[in-house]
């Protein structure tokens, strides 16, 4: 049974690399097309600013012009350049979302040659039960299913701000130089800034508003730079003064009012990360699971949505398997002339079934347990699955 596993993983595993090269070829296309002009204005900027650079020129947004004549083949080069950083980022995601679906596709496939063949009858009329000509595909499919929580863990978060990009900030290596206006951090206090660059982790022309427990601010800081410190978990004032707000008493006697104090460190939960995480709604889902448990200590992020992240980052896998058990279910037949039928009605079950966990994933904000909201699919399903199961001929 060894050889005749392997050739039953050997055809899996070809008809899996091939729908998710099919499939992700046909996203990057769509992308290309639906974009082609934000791809070709960025590249025509990247060529422009490499030739300021190499002309010794401090290079500015103002310095670039439309209309200006460049070589063809520097634009289509730097085109390239501009689709593989967008889309290699892309293309491991992709892989996260789709694996499930590429799963139930190359199943069928691989059971319908084999019926086709005349192999599935061979190996029954040797003795050899369907759930054992399953057992293999059922393993590989496990795998590749689990595959995508070391994907999602290790090679997702350095890509996070990649990832997050608009096509408006192609060739940029992430979001960085965004305003900050009066972000809260778990202590209640607000924080604003002229440019916050998530390259370098800093903000600048810093304005602190520091309160109480009751709202009512304590002291105000402005600094013309802060950078986050890691170790000490908040930001290195520099060019930063402190300012007691003035009291009733102050305001009545004629006293000067005090200087202000030089400050050199804020500690607060408001972590480059966080104020990430506040700009593009997808940018926790992107990050790992110690960096989520962070952000949910702190107390800077919406909690419910970290949860959600973290259950909802497992309650996929299963998901995944059990419309993989699905699909078997359906293609595990011996009559060949019903495999058309049986096509379809998997994929109209499958397609649909991972539609509506996606759909019910989405639900229960603020209403239902983030738990019950990401393993609601699998309790849906599960049922259905084993059922379906249940049903092969063996």
């Amino acid at each position: 049974m060894l050889l005749i596993d392997r050739y039953i993983i050997r055809q899996f595993l070809i008809n899996f690399m091939i729908l998710l090269f099919v499939l992700i070829t046909l996203f990057v296309l769509m992308d290309m097309v639906a974009n082609l002009d934000e791809f070709i204005d960025a590249a025509r900027h990247m060529v422009q600013e490499r030739q300021a650079v190499a002309q010794g020129i401090q290079w500015t947004d103002s310095l670039y012009d439309e209309t200006k004549n460049i070589s063809l083949s520097s634009l289509l080069w730097s085109t390239a350049l501009l689709i593989w950083d967008w889309h290699g980022p892309l293309s491991v995601l992709l892989f996260v979302y789709l694996s499930g679906l590429v799963t139930v596709g190359a199943l069928g496939f691989t059971f319908s040659e084999m019926i086709r063949k005349g192999e599935i009858v061979a190996m029954l009329t040797s003795g050899v039960s369907m759930y054992r000509i399953a057992a293999p595909l059922i393993v590989v499919g496990a795998l590749v299913s689990v595959a995508s929580l070391p994907i999602q863990e290790w090679l997702i978060p350095p890509l996070a701000e990649r990832l997050a990009r608009s096509h408006q900030q192609l060739g940029q290596s992430g979001l960085h130089n965004f305003k900050v206006r009066f972000a809260r951090d778990g202590q209640g206090h607000l924080f604003s800034a002229a440019t916050f660059d998530s390259r370098h982790r800093e903000m600048r022309e810093v304005s602190i508003v520091e309160r109480d427990k009751d709202g009512v601010p304590r002291r105000f800081i402005t600094a013309s730079q802060a950078l986050w410190n890691e170790q000490s978990q908040g930001w290195d004032l520099l060019g930063a003064n402190e300012q007691l707000p003035l009291t009733d008493e102050d305001v009545s006697s004629s006293a000067s009012v005090p200087s202000p104090d030089e400050v050199t460190f804020f500690a607060t939960s408001l972590s480059p990360q966080v104020l990430m995480a506040r700009r593009a709604q997808i940018y926790p889902s992107l990050l790992g699971i110690a960096d989520l448990r962070s952000l949910r200590q702190g107390g800077s992020a919406d909690t419910a949505v970290i949860d959600k992240v973290i259950y909802r980052r497992f309650s996929m896998v299963v998901i995944n398997m059990l419309m993989m058990f699905m699909g078997i279910g359906f293609m595990l037949k011996v009559e060949p002339g019903s495999m058309l039928v049986q096509v379809v009605r998997c994929v109209g079950v499958c397609l649909g079934g991972w539609g509506a966990s996606l759909v019910i994933l989405q639900l229960g904000h603020g209403q239902l347990s983030p738990m019950f909201v990401a393993w609601l699919p699998v309790i849906i399903f599960l049922p259905l699955c084993g059922w379906l199961f249940s049903r092969i001929r063996t």
